[in-house]
């Protein structure tokens, strides 16, 4: 079988810290490269008094694809995948595509080149064909035209499990066999 892989989930740990006289502690942290949320929680002892606090915090890439790729795909599928690119600044920019794919999987992109306005949206289309059992992995990348950008590329990665297109297949056989046979 080939697995089905599960996206990582990201967990940011801060062990005891003292709580200053005005009760207001800051805590430096670095959020992992993700797009959605964390959420960040506190727990205060003093004696015998406890207090907790939580709170929703957004973390969003400044450039974010967004892809509903497939989980699993059998060898002979075409898969015509809309796939948008997002620029979360201030700034517009022309950004490059490319996609990578392993040996279980082909594909293209509609575009080379998008042109992204700032806080707008760009979107192209993926056209994928499984070629061969595995664990198809493929890899999108968008990187700013402009040489001298300080932008960071905005990467997709993504791992479709190629399955055969029938369930697993079990052949019983029962034969007779006589004494002396």
């Amino acid at each position: 079988p080939v697995p089905v892989r599960q996206l990582d989930t990201a967990v940011l740990w801060r062990t005891v810290q003292p709580l200053p006289q005005d009760g207001m502690l800051q805590v430096e942290m670095t959020m992992p490269k993700i797009d959605g949320a964390m959420r960040i929680m506190a727990v205060v002892i003093g004696g015998d008094r406890y207090g907790h606090a939580r709170h929703l915090v957004s973390v969003q890439a400044p450039f974010q694809w967004v892809a509903a790729t497939p989980r699993t795909a059998a060898p002979g599928d075409v898969m015509s995948i809309p796939v948008r690119l997002q620029n979360n600044t201030d700034t517009s920019v022309s950004m490059r595509l490319a996609l990578t794919t392993g040996n279980e999987l082909h594909g293209q992109l509609s575009d080379e080149e998008l042109h992204l306005p700032a806080h707008g949206e760009a979107s192209t289309t993926l056209v994928l064909v499984a070629s061969a059992i595995g664990s198809g992995d493929l890899e999108l990348l968008a990187t700013p035209l402009d040489e001298n950008s300080s932008v960071e590329p905005a990467r997709l990665q993504r791992s479709i499990a190629v399955r055969p297109p029938h369930g697993r297949e079990r052949n019983v056989y029962r034969v007779r066999v006589n004494p002396g046979e």
